[in-house]
């Protein structure tokens, strides 16, 4: 296996363990979490969604499909979440979980796509190999249908 791979796996258990955990606190609306949410001026309406959004993100991360989709819905909820603990004048550990949460994310994300990104950076590796196969043979004088 891979180390690329290795590294995602221990990224992806790490975030789904703690959006599964945080997630579920706020679906079954315990107060240490429905409290926090209320103090920043959430409803428990809102809450439940929010939670239910994690659950399924996290849910989302081992589902091959799925995992990038999952991945970035899960990104898109993380600046609220900052900008909310910041405005909402909370510990600095609350943020700090946020961003750190958040570079986890844009980590597995890349890790999850890196060969889609190679591509789009630098192009399709494999196809400009095979064209260099065929310019050497072409120089060479052979006919690369043959070779």
């Amino acid at each position: 296996m891979k180390i690329r791979k290795i590294v995602l796996y221990i990224l992806l258990a790490l975030l789904s363990f703690q959006m599964a955990v945080v997630g579920s606190f706020k679906v079954l609306a315990a107060d240490p979490f429905l409290s926090n949410m209320k103090a920043l001026h959430y409803s428990t309406g809102f809450t439940i969604f929010l939670g239910a959004v994690e659950v399924l993100g996290a849910i989302g991360l081992w589902i091959p499909r799925f995992r990038n989709l999952a991945l970035v819905g899960l990104l898109l909820i993380m600046p609220g979440a900052i900008a909310a603990h910041i405005s909402g004048s909370q510990p600095v550990n609350t943020i700090g979980g946020a961003v750190v949460s958040s570079l986890v994310i844009i980590a597995a994300l890349c890790l999850n796509s890196a060969p889609q990104l190679k591509a789009l950076f630098f192009g399709d590796t494999s196809q400009r190999v095979k064209q260099n196969d065929q310019i050497r043979t072409a120089s060479a004088g052979m006919d690369p249908a043959i070779s």
